[in-house]
């Protein structure tokens, strides 16, 4: 977060301004704790964008495998989750079998994530530092990362209040040749 609260506000286009700007106090106004001490690192900042989608990436897959995990415990042949009704779906072969299709755009949240951090990634280190307006796409590739995880964690924020676990079976899974 400290690295993230600083202003790049009054730096100008790489070479600082000349204009007599109070740039902590615009810092405050923003609500940010300080300007940044370097007009280049003020434009060049991108690392710190880089590092959220970094932990966003990580957390997207844990995200996702607990999805994987999920899918596959409200499987037919596991049958330990089911889901309430407004989050299955009817299979198109045997509409009597119930679906949790909401965990694949959580898996797909969650390569997005990843994606989007490589992208950033490789801008970064394969950008010169002159080379400035390569760089120009990763606070967007950031906003869309950050986005794509919130909206995954948004679906099991939702969706896991409404799971009913068969203790019953998970018992009768764990008693027999269940080894995970």
């Amino acid at each position: 977060y400290d690295r993230l609260s600083v202003s790049p506000a009054g730096v100008g286009q790489v070479v600082p301004t000349s204009f007599p700007l109070d740039r902590g106090y615009l810092a405050e106004l923003l609500g940010l704790q300080q300007p940044v001490q370097h007009s280049l690192y003020g434009y060049w900042n991108v690392d710190a964008l880089i590092d959220v989608l970094g932990s966003s990436a990580l957390t997207g897959a844990t995200m996702g495998r607990f999805a994987s995990d999920l899918y596959w415990w409200s499987s037919s042949d596991l049958g330990l989750i089911k889901w309430g009704e407004e989050w299955t779906g009817g299979s198109f072969i045997m509409p009597q079998k119930r679906n949790p299709s909401w965990l694949k755009p959580v898996r797909q949240a969650a390569i997005d994530v990843a994606a989007d951090h490589g992208k950033a990634l490789h801008e970064y280190l394969n950008t010169a530092p002159m080379l400035l307006v390569g760089l120009i796409e990763v606070p967007g590739l950031t906003h869309h990362g950050v986005g794509e995880l919130k909206y995954g964690l948004d679906l099991l924020a939702a969706a896991l209040p409404t799971a009913r676990i068969d203790k019953d079976r998970g018992l009768l899974h764990a008693r027999s040749d269940y080894i995970q």
